[in-house]
């Protein structure tokens, strides 16, 4: 009677190990789409001292740490590079109106209604066209100083609305630390749990350019450009402080210490956006206050030495920039000008009819080197600003290329590594049932053998 009740424990533990490996395995199938699931395998070890039959040694999750860290890293490039190489698309907008048909086509026909005042001083349509190009060529600089603006502005907006995402991200970290913790310490296996920590791990990567490290107890540690965000269950939010230098935020941690992440910070889509505000869309500000600032100090300087047709001189034609940051913005013509085609200062002397020696010196202008401090044309000066921001949005898209590449190389390793696939877990479902069966008959004749010894 011992050896069938040795038996009959024997037969039962396989009958449930193989029956817990058909729900591992069920879960698995159902897991198949689920974003950041990791295959869970069922781990069998012999059942007793005398190591007669078989148990389960508990569910285990498939999964390289290593390579988890290097997805985080290689996901927190890949937001980074997206972000900058979508919003640079701004960028390429705005280079139409620095081209051929905006800002250039403006300056050339400024300087072309200039040449044409110059040969008719006397003639008012010369006049008014050459008071049309220019204010035109005002409205033009100060139309792209207003669009490179609104994409800083929608760029300090994108980070303004993230933050809420990357806090809950936070808390959900602190908070399957706890469970896991809780789970583990009870002896059982918390797999699904640390799959949702991993994907908010990602997620984090991927908004802020977060790096998470686990310790010997299970527990990870979020930190962002250096500073602990999530230590255990305990979590330090972030959130964005007005700054009156700028007009736009500062991404700080929300705590007293008020830590400023904004210029620390260099991946993740947040720091794109960031890169993109205060880099590269503030660059193209400055190049562009400095194109306006050097184009209305020139032309000042030559117009306040000419003769209007009412024999006044010294009037400035665009107003005078009070600095060079905001010169674009403000560029306008000046009031003395604004409606009076007469008080254009074509002439060099008074009184002189059919004098245009001054228009025409304002005219060869665009062969002068007054911009970039003596050293560049003012059409030379857009030129160069177009290349810089062509090979700026050129730069960002090979990159954003190239991190594609690099992060779908990786998650092909980790589905290959830790994916599930349908063909294996089918492969797996069938074991189980059939050594489920083969359990089940035993039992049916240890209960047969039972049955006739009961029976004598």
């Amino acid at each position: 009677m011992a050896g069938l009740f040795d038996a009959l424990g024997i037969t039962g533990g396989a009958l449930m190990t193989h029956e817990y490996g058909i729900q591992v395995t069920g879960h698995n199938i159902s897991n198949v789409a689920t974003p950041g699931y990791h295959r869970q395998v069922l781990g069998l070890s012999a059942r007793g001292p005398a190591t007669l039959g078989v148990t389960d040694a508990g569910v285990q999750r498939v999964a390289d740490s290593i390579l988890g860290r290097r997805l985080a890293e290689e996901r927190a490039a890949a937001g980074y590079a997206d972000t900058r190489a979508d919003a640079l698309a701004v960028l390429e907008a705005l280079l139409a109106e620095l081209g051929d048909t905006g800002l250039g086509a403006a300056l050339d026909s400024f300087f072309g209604a200039w040449r044409e005042l110059a040969s008719a001083p006397q003639d008012l349509p010369a006049r008014a066209a050459a008071l049309a190009a220019t204010d035109s060529l005002a409205a033009r600089v100060r139309q792209v100083a207003a669009d490179t603006h609104a994409a800083q502005v929608d760029a300090d907006h994108r980070v303004r609305v993230a933050l809420p995402t990357v806090n809950t991200r936070l808390d959900a970290v602190a908070a399957l630390n706890r469970s896991i913790a809780i789970n583990e310490a009870a002896g059982s296996a918390a797999p699904d749990l640390r799959d949702q920590r991993e994907q908010a791990l990602q997620d984090l990567a991927l908004l802020i350019g977060a790096q998470s490290f686990e310790d010997d107890r299970g527990q990870v540690a979020v930190s962002v450009a250096g500073v602990t965000l999530v230590q255990g269950d305990a979590v330090r939010h972030l959130t964005t402080v007005p700054d009156a230098t700028t007009g736009f935020v500062r991404l700080t941690t929300a705590d007293a210490a008020q830590v400023d992440l904004t210029r620390r910070l260099t991946g993740g889509e947040l720091g794109g956006q960031l890169a993109l505000r205060d880099r590269d869309l503030a660059g193209l500000a400055t190049a562009l206050d400095a194109f306006a600032f050097d184009l209305a100090t020139a032309v000042n300087a030559v117009h306040q030495g000419g003769v209007g047709a009412d024999g006044v001189s010294g009037r400035a034609l665009f107003a005078p920039p009070a600095a060079v940051s905001g010169a674009a913005a403000a560029l306008a013509l000046d009031a003395a000008v604004a409606s009076a085609p007469d008080h254009l200062a074509a002439a060099q002397v008074a009184g002189a009819a059919g004098d245009g020696r001054n228009a025409s010196s304002l005219a060869t202008l665009d062969q002068a080197l007054v911009a970039n401090g003596g050293q560049l044309t003012l059409g030379a000066s857009l030129a160069a600003n177009l290349a810089a921001i062509g090979a700026l949005v050129a730069d960002a898209v090979d990159a954003q290329a190239e991190q594609a590449g690099r992060l779908s190389a990786l998650e092909t390793l980790r589905e290959s590594q830790s994916g599930v696939s349908l063909e294996e877990q089918m492969l797996m479902l069938d074991r189980y049932q059939r050594a489920f069966q083969a359990a089940s008959r035993v039992l049916s004749k240890i209960d047969e053998m039972f049955d006739s010894l009961l029976s004598m």
